[in-house]
This record gives C-alpha cells, sequence and structure tokens, in this order.
C-alpha cells in the first residue's frame, strides 16, 4: 500500500513524498477473541429491594427497630422465610420479587421463585396504642405469611390497615381492620390471619383487587366491578350511605372494565375500550370532573374521551389510557404516547407542574420531558409521586418529608420530576442499573432494581 510523508521546511508543509510500504496482516480471529476477552466486562445481574420514608412502624424492612426514617433508599438485606431448620435457613439476603405493594402502615411483597407473600410493618390493630405498636408489635423484616405459604400468590394490595390477597387458582382473602365491613366478611371484627371471602372465591374470576382506605374493590374477567366496605363518599360506587356495604356487590353499570385503581376514597377505571372512568369522592377534583363534587358510580372524565379512537395521522389507530395510579387525594394516567396526566390535590407538588396548591380539576398533561422517554409505570402515596421511564430511570417528586422521595432530605416538597440516580450506594455508574418497579405508601416508597455488579 501507499502512505504519504508530509516534510516540514522553516515550519511550512511542501509536497508530499510518495514511498511504498508493505503490510503483512496481523489481525486473526483469534487476535480478536482474545481482544474481546481481555476488554469484555463480566457483570452478575441481581435484583434487590431499596426503601426509604419513614420508619419508625418497621414497614422499611431494614432491620432495625430504631430508625425513625431513611432519607437514601436503603437496601433491604435480611428476610424471613419461615424456616424452623437454624437462623442459617431461616434468614435469606435477598428475595426476588413479582410484585411489590406499599399500604399506609405495612408493606407487602410476592416471591418470584414460589409466589409466596411477605410482609413487615405494623401488626397491632389498636389505633391509640402507638407505644405497644413501636416495640411489640411489628415486624422490621419482610416475613412469610405463614397462614398462606401453600398457596401461589398472584396479587395483593394494601389499604390503610387491611390486606387483599389474591392466589392463583382465583381465591380471595383478606385480613387486617375491619371496622368499616372492608374485609369483605361481613363482619367489623378484625383478622390478624388470613380469612377467605367465599363469596368471590365461588366466583373463581376474580383477576384484579384494591384497597382504599376503608372500602375494598374487586375486578373479574368479565369485567364486572365488586366493591364493599365504607361508602360515605359514595367511594363504593353504590350511591352515598351512611352505612358501610357489607358484603362484596357488584356496581350496577353499562361500562365493562379491564383495570381498576384506587386512592383513599375515591376510585378511577379503565374501560374495555380504553377510556376512563372516576366515582366516589371529589374534594379536590381528583375525579377529574371539572368540580370538587362526589360521583356516586362510575362516570366518564369527558375531558379526555374525545382522544379515544381518534388521532390525526392514523385515524386506524386505537388511542386508550394504559395505566392509573392514585395517592390519597391526586392521581396520574399514562396516555397512549407514554405521556403523563395529572389531576387532583397539589397541595406539595405532588402533580409535577412546578408549583403548588393549585389543584387539578381535570386531568392535565405534565409538561416535563423525562429526557424524550416514555413513562410505563406510575405510582402515588399519600402526597408524593414516582414514574419509571422505558429505559429503567427513576423519577420522584412531591412532599419530601421524613425521606420518603429517596433524595437525602428529610423535609420540603420537590415540585418537578426529579430523576433518582444514586439508589445502591455502592454504584457509581448509573448505566449498570434499571428500575423495574416503584410502589409508594403513605409515608415510604419502596424501590426493585437490577444493578449490574
Amino acid at each position: 500500500m501507499k502512505s504519504f510523508k508530509y516534510l516540514s521546511q522553516n515550519g511550512f508543509l511542501i509536497k508530499p513524498i510518495v514511498q511504498t510500504i508493505s503490510i503483512k496482516p496481523i489481525i486473526s480471529k483469534q487476535n480478536i477473541i482474545q481482544f474481546l476477552n481481555i476488554n469484555k466486562r463480566n457483570y452478575t445481574t441481581n435484583k434487590y429491594l431499596y426503601s426509604c420514608g419513614c420508619g419508625i412502624d418497621g414497614k422499611l424492612g431494614i432491620d432495625n427497630e430504631l430508625v425513625k426514617f431513611e432519607s437514601f433508599p436503603t437496601k433491604l438485606t435480611k428476610f424471613d422465610n419461615g424456616e424452623n431448620n437454624g437462623a442459617s435457613q431461616r434468614y435469606q439476603d435477598n428475595l426476588e420479587c413479582k410484585d411489590i405493594v406499599c399500604g399506609h402502615y405495612h408493606t407487602m411483597l410476592v416471591s418470584k421463585e414460589k409466589d409466596q407473600l411477605y410482609s413487615c410493618g405494623w401488626t397491632s390493630f389498636v389505633a391509640m396504642d402507638r407505644v405497644n405498636k413501636e416495640t411489640n408489635f411489628k415486624s422490621i423484616i419482610p416475613s412469610l405469611v405463614t397462614p398462606l405459604k401453600d398457596f401461589k400468590i398472584k396479587q395483593v394490595a394494601g389499604g390503610r390497615r387491611h390486606t387483599l390477597v389474591l392466589t392463583e387458582d382465583f381465591r380471595v382473602f383478606s385480613f387486617g381492620v375491619g371496622s368499616e365491613y372492608q374485609l369483605g366478611v361481613g363482619s367489623t371484627e378484625n383478622q390478624p390471619l388470613p380469612v377467605e371471602i367465599e363469596s368471590l372465591s365461588k366466583l373463581g374470576n376474580i383477576i384484579k383487587l384494591e384497597c382504599g382506605w376503608g372500602h375494598s374493590l374487586v375486578l373479574t374477567s368479565d369485567g364486572d366491578i365488586f366493591t364493599w366496605g365504607f361508602t360515605q363518599d359514595s367511594q363504593t360506587g353504590h350511591g352515598f350511605s351512611e352505612e358501610p356495604i357489607h358484603i362484596p356487590k357488584m356496581i350496577k353499570t353499562n361500562y365493562k372494565f379491564k383495570n381498576i385503581f384506587t386512592g383513599s376514597d375515591f376510585n378511577l377505571a379503565i374501560t374495555n375500550d380504553g377510556r376512563v372512568c372516576s366515582w366516589g369522592s371529589g374534594e379536590f377534583g381528583q375525579l377529574g370532573h371539572g368540580d370538587t363534587k362526589n360521583v356516586e358510580a362510575p362516570k366518564l372524565i369527558q375531558s379526555i374521551q374525545p382522544l379515544v379512537h381518534t388521532n390525526l395521522i392514523n385515524t386506524n389507530r386505537i388511542y386508550e389510557y394504559k395505566m392509573v395510579a392514585c395517592g390519597f387525594s391526586h392521581a396520574l394516567i399514562i396516555d397512549n404516547d407514554g405521556k403523563l396526566l395529572t389531576l387532583g390535590w397539589n397541595g406539595n407538588g405532588q402533580l409535577g407542574s412546578g408549583v403548588k396548591g393549585d389543584n387539578h380539576l381535570v386531568p392535565t398533561k405534565l409538561e416535563f420531558d423525562f429526557d424524550g422517554e416514555k413513562v410505563v409505570k406510575v405510582s402515588a402515596g399519600r402526597n408524593h409521586s414516582a414514574c419509571i421511564t422505558e429505559s429503567g430511570k427513576l423519577y420522584i417528586w412531591g412532599n419530601g418529608n421524613k425521606g420518603k422521595l429517596g433524595n437525602g432530605k428529610s423535609v420540603g416538597d420537590q415540585l418537578t420530576p426529579l430523576e433518582l440516580i444514586d439508589i445502591d450506594e455502592n454504584n457509581t455508574d448509573p448505566s449498570n442499573q434499571k428500575v423495574l418497579n416503584i410502589s409508594c405508601g403513605f409515608d415510604h416508597t419502596i424501590i426493585e432494581l437490577l444493578l449490574n455488579e
């Protein structure tokens, strides 16, 4: 081959001299393999759980009964699997999960390997017995719910002080506080152990369940919704009543649904054709109907319905809403394009609009770019919000009291979405991590992270 040499004379380049040289090929398949092996880093991919926020009740699951709050995400490193063959077998240092759920005072996990239910947090039902609850009646690490250990758990939902569980064979169980008939067994008695809601199990087609503060609801594969419990804000969908609904009762409506979501005293549901209905308390505009009135039965949110089945570029494209998260009195909605809509209470900036106090009475597009990515998952707590983008980035915003935003602060509000990068304290490269799941509780947050180590 030919190469060109430029000679310099008094600082100037002059005409190149052409010189012919020969190069023997030195690159071989073996050379390439050796080069790749030298420069290849061997990763071990693991999934871990992290928690932040209020910890006085044990719901952070971090094996420290003295901690009051954690303002940075803290890895969960101890899980009680219920084995009775000694501590070395009973406690494990990690638990891969297929579902993570935050209630008010507790956290629920469903293991991936055996589909078993784990829980941590307060287990006392005596509301005024705070001193005892903080000492004698809490589980500070995720522990196997042994009465259900032989069932494969499909889904779990946590409310203020009660829990619903769905098994793979479509049986439904409840436990916790029953003061408002929210356990669905026709009684106000508290249930420290899981009890079966036989009327729902007999249906054999329950596919989703949700817990509010004092009410509960489930969705069937036929698109019907059954509700029960506290109904003074019409959150059961059966109209206003001073008397709670004692047992599961189907909502009478012309709509069929494919997903349901619950806040403290209101609900949103996605219809089979991708539209959104809401009902219950509208005190802060969280129902999205442009006012603060309560709604007694599922009602379409009209301000976003024109988007359904309408697209100027492709008229054959079905435009629908994918996912919803309900907080205490606010909600987040993901649309067909991965954009985020927010509505309801904004007292602490939980709507992410950059200001606080301006409640949204209708769903309002969040003008935030998320680095050009689509939003694929959302979660909402009492007054904080979070979302995950398609590449696994986590954004969080709203009230940061007690450290629940995980940004190192224990007070103050974050008014716009903040990317949470430093999730694992030992990981210095954000490209090595991907957030898989997020759940926002009343005052705490649980994160599932995929980490290349």
